[in-house]
């Protein structure tokens, strides 16, 4: 079996960090010099990337509040007994009337939803 030198890994890996540092440096002072060479270049990709992460913003807030959207048409929420009730299709507002009335009536939640066939 081999023996585990420490010292020798720990000099290996020392060395890797070494030379991932001074490769990061290098890169940074290649795209620092760029930059001062080539301004009209960093002010277009700066604004691109602003267009960029603007419009990205948007679709991202757009699919969220489309998600929650969803969500509220295809429950209900029984406040009676704080159960969200998930349907398989929107309520119309004539479901909503209806089930409005028949809570009055004293039926309960599973049975009015049931019977507009708005859960399975």
């Amino acid at each position: 079996m081999k023996e585990i030198n420490l010292d020798e890994i720990k000099a290996k890996a020392k060395k890797k960090a070494d030379d991932a540092v001074n490769a990061t440096k290098k890169a940074a002072g290649d795209a620092f010099r760029w930059g001062i060479e080539n301004p009209e270049k960093v002010v277009a990709i700066i604004g691109v990337t602003a267009a960029l992460m603007k419009s990205t913003q948007s679709l991202v807030v757009n699919h969220r509040m489309k998600v929650e959207r969803n969500r509220i048409d295809h429950t209900y929420y029984d406040p009676s007994t704080g159960f969200h009730w998930d349907l398989v299709r929107k309520a119309s507002n004539n479901d909503r009337m209806r089930i409005i009335e028949l809570k009055r009536e004293g039926l309960e939640t599973y049975d009015i939803l049931k019977s507009l066939k708005l859960i399975k």
